[in-house]
């Protein structure tokens, strides 16, 4: 069960009369990969198969009991399916794991213009086009800058965790 820090997205909010309020736009979309390590959303109409939780508190913006776990249930879209959503009631925004998804056997890859999500059967057909690779271990994927900058000598966390996963 997630304690009080398993969630930390950052929204930059900027009330632009011309371009709308930014928040009310996002109310029905969703924000992958938004620091979350699990999905979760604050509207339960779109939870199919529910069941009431007593889970612990997320934080989120700036506050670490930004909202409380009431319960969980699926999102189901037919092509790709989120099991294990937490519904948090005050959440505004809809919010999915790229992690999560990945433990489902999907990647998902981030470029300069949008984010995919690729099916368990998806094959790198050329591994040169590999720059990285990071093994994912504990929930993290860490970077070992060893490996990559010629001098240093420390980890980089790339994701973000609870206190007590992270040790940090």
């Amino acid at each position: 069960m997630p304690n009080s820090r398993s969630c930390f997205p950052y929204h930059k909010c900027i009330n632009d009369p011309k371009k709308g309020n930014p928040q009310h736009a996002l109310k029905d979309k969703g924000v992958i990969d938004s620091g979350c390590l699990r999905h979760m959303t604050g509207n339960m109409s779109y939870l199919s198969d529910f069941e009431e939780l007593n889970g612990g508190y997320v934080a989120f913006g700036g506050n670490l009991k930004g909202g409380k776990i009431s319960g969980k249930g699926k999102i189901k879209t037919g092509k790709l399916d989120f099991d294990d959503v937490y519904f948090v009631k005050e959440l505004k925004f809809n919010l999915f794991s790229g992690s999560q998804m990945c433990d489902k056997k999907n990647s998902v890859l981030f470029t300069n213009t949008e984010c995919l999500v690729l099916s368990p059967n998806f094959k790198l057909l050329d591994e040169s086009q590999v720059l990285l690779r990071v093994p994912k271990e504990n929930n993290m994927y860490n970077v070992n800058l060893k490996n990559i900058v010629p001098s240093g000598d420390f980890t980089c966390l790339f994701a973000k965790a609870t206190i007590d996963e992270s040790n940090l």
